[in-house]
């Protein structure tokens, strides 16, 4: 009888905690943990089979929730009823916390997809006052990661206001951002140039500050779609307050005094910039920092890849050499190099490429870059998706050589009386009899 008895208080419980599952259910735990610093003692003797049975429901939970909240697979797929398991399972949670009482600081996930680091980072704010919170740097052993995609639950990488009210409305006391780096910045201390290297694989340590600051005037509270489309160089609203949304965002750009202008570098963390215009624009101080730091181990090999059986191809005037090339259900990056003569280089780069499944009718690939340039030949690389379903065992490196939004079904534009010509996918024309086909290897982890 006690033990159906604690059965029902446990399966009370998990109800209880699956009723909201919107925000950060271990946020809270996190807190309470890092505040203790200590785990808590189980005074009641249990039975090896309702362990067991504790064991297995708390793990169908947490797969349940992980899956239902992460925001990295959110991010790729959009939606985790997109999200193959393979990526659920290789997403690593590090519950790492770092708590002062300025808020706490945590890093929810960790995902490496083989060219770009995937980290989602969680900031709250235990005051009763409202302040405000920048990410100061994100680096990787001690060097900057590119963070040009860091974003919060709004948009851009300003700030956060949280906690407390503004014109009598409550702010979250949480928010998240997402930051999807794919180099790391080599600083040179002498020239004080910046040198970008791709994501190191192996054990490193992931490092995340935060920057805490506290408003000089009360902030107010707007509403930053009345602004969609406004040339804000020439209509910059004078008001000497942080301006936030409903969510707690804060955008400097959207609210500058005239004529002000943030210097911001392209190799610089443009919180960084933010954080500085802040206090020279008097409108929030400094108080502090939240600092936080664990290890992690990137690898991409707990991944299934598939990997081109051949990595040389002798075309027509030219060569083209696969540097890399691994696909997997987490996207990644496809780098070549076509070498020979001039016209047949020239005829290779007249189009974009890209990578595609033809027997699936999908593109791989998000579009072309042009690396570097040389007397005999150019360098691409191609920055794949994200993919549901089986990997590829061929895909053709095809030349766009048509666009039209009234070709592709799932387009508002779709028109079904235009003709759709040979090799179209989506809204895209390849040259399919000019394509190059690369047979690929499935690599079983």
């Amino acid at each position: 009888m006690q033990e159906n008895h604690e059965r029902k208080e446990f399966q009370d419980a998990i109800n209880h905690r699956l009723s909201g599952l919107e925000g950060n259910p271990w946020l809270a735990q996190r807190i309470m943990t890092a505040e203790k610093g200590e785990p808590p003692v189980m005074k009641k003797k249990l039975s090896v089979s309702f362990i067991l049975v504790l064991l297995a429901m708390a793990l169908t939970v947490t797969a349940a929730m992980a899956l239902m909240q992460s925001q990295i697979a959110d991010r790729l797929f959009g939606g985790e009823e997109n999200v193959p398991e393979e990526i659920i399972n290789q997403i690593y949670t590090p519950e790492a916390t770092a708590s002062t009482e300025y808020g706490t600081l945590s890093i929810d996930e960790v995902l490496y997809d083989g060219a770009a680091l995937h980290t989602v980072i969680t900031v709250a704010n235990q005051a009763e006052k409202p302040m405000l919170y920048t990410i100061e740097r994100v680096a990787l052993n001690g060097m900057p990661l590119d963070r040009s995609n860091l974003h919060y639950e709004g948009a851009g990488s300003a700030g956060s206001l949280l906690g407390g009210e503004v014109d009598d409305a409550a702010l979250p006391d949480s928010a998240s951002m997402y930051s999807k780096a794919e180099f790391v910045y080599n600083m040179d201390a002498e020239t004080q140039r910046v040198t970008a290297a791709a994501i190191p694989e192996g054990k490193a340590e992931l490092a995340v500050t935060v920057a805490v600051w506290e408003p000089v005037n009360q902030p107010k509270l707007v509403d930053y779609s009345d602004y969609e489309g406004t040339d804000y160089d020439a209509n910059a609203n004078p008001m000497n307050c942080l301006t936030v949304d409903a969510t707690g965002y804060c955008d400097l750009w959207m609210f500058r005094p005239s004529g002000y202008r943030a210097d911001v570098n392209v190799f610089e963390a443009s919180p960084q910039d933010y954080a500085a215009a802040f206090e020279e624009l008097g409108w929030a101080k400094q108080v502090g920092l939240i600092e936080l730091e664990t290890a992690v181990n990137i690898s991409r090999s707990a991944l299934t890849m598939a990997v081109p059986a051949e990595t040389v191809y002798e075309l027509d005037g030219c060569t083209l050499t696969i540097d890399n090339l691994a696909l997997s259900h987490a996207g990644g990056e496809c780098v070549l190099t076509i070498n020979g003569e001039y016209d047949a280089v020239k005829e290779w780069s007249g189009y974009p490429l890209y990578l595609v499944d033809a027997d699936k009718a999908r593109v791989l690939t998000d579009g072309c870059h042009w690396n570097d340039q040389t007397g005999e030949g150019v360098q691409y690389t191609l920055l794949t998706k994200p993919m549901t379903g089986e990997l590829p065992e061929r895909v053709y490196l095809a030349r766009q050589i048509g666009y039209n939004n009234a070709w592709d079904k799932n387009s508002r534009a779709y028109d079904p009386s235009v003709e759709r010509p040979a090799g179209v996918i989506g809204s895209m024309q390849f040259d399919f009899d000019t394509a190059l086909a690369i047979d690929m290897q499935i690599n079983h982890q």
